[in-house]
């Protein structure tokens, strides 16, 4: 049987369809392409390493932190005035200590890839807001780091951070402060408005590597200018690209107890 040929409107339809296919395609591939260099090979940092480069034994970042459960708090929200860390010598300070004032949290760990490598950015940070009062804190909140929770164990923490280049320190050894402003990651920066307000959320910048300057800063930065300048961040979150917080760490289970050995009966003498 012979095809009827294509009516005009049918013609102008099948057209429609076969120019559409390669735009599609086309969409498609650069929705990949852009997915792709969102995270660029090698910005992100490596699994955290233990003692003897092996990996650390953690439970996921999931896990549940602590007892009690922490509502997390919206961006645009005031955050409570009560919220806050343990200092290096065990006291609590909270933000209410540092009223009407920028308050920037960027959480770290001694083992973390991510807060090494951008220790330095953090520190460039302080440098170039030195004269808007900022108050910049460093927070550990991993698990391992603050197994030891004695005088000398936080005193141990606070060299590692004064010789890392972090001038203010603290410690949020129940994970609070994490959950309150939902930071998973180490290398994560929370910001904080002179009214409490929480204001940005991401990382410095997505060079994990540190080698162009171009991208140093690149998230935070105008987040911050913007912030010191009363206004609201265009962009106030970003992806978070560090290594999670060690929420538990795993402790070996001890050996099973052999069974004891019962004696044998003795056998009557014949």
């Amino acid at each position: 049987m012979q095809a009827r040929p294509l009516v005009p409107s049918r013609r102008k339809a099948a057209l429609h369809v076969m120019t559409l296919r390669p735009i599609a395609a086309l969409i498609v591939l650069v929705a990949s392409a852009a997915l792709a260099l969102a995270q660029r090979p090698g910005d992100s940092p490596p699994p955290r390493e233990g003692t003897g480069g092996k990996p650390v034994d953690v439970k996921p970042v999931d896990a549940k932190p602590s007892n009690q459960k922490q509502t997390p708090i919206a961006l645009g929200a005031t955050v409570d005035p009560k919220l806050g860390w343990i200092d290096a010598d065990g006291k609590a300070v909270t933000l209410a200590e540092f009223e009407k004032r920028i308050v920037v949290l960027y959480f770290v760990g001694k083992q973390s890839a991510a807060s090494a490598a951008w220790a330095k950015r953090f520190q460039k940070l302080a440098e170039l807001y030195a004269d808007a009062g900022l108050v910049l804190v460093a927070i550990d909140a991993n698990a391992d780091d603050l197994a030891d929770a004695s005088k000398v164990g936080r005193g141990a923490l606070a060299k590692w951070a004064k010789d890392a280049g972090f001038a203010r320190f603290g410690l949020d050894p129940e994970r609070v402060l994490a959950d309150r402003l939902s930071v998973a990651t180490n290398g994560h920066v929370v910001v904080l408005d002179a009214q409490r307000t929480f204001a940005f959320s991401g990382t410095l910048d997505d060079d994990f590597k540190g080698a162009d300057e171009a991208r140093a800063l690149r998230f935070v930065r105008p987040a911050l200018d913007a912030i010191v300048a009363g206004r609201k961040p265009d962009r106030a979150s970003t992806q978070p690209l560090g290594d999670p917080i060690v929420r538990e760490v795993k402790r070996p289970e001890p050996a099973p107890t052999p069974p004891e050995r019962k004696p044998e009966a003795k056998r009557p003498r014949s």
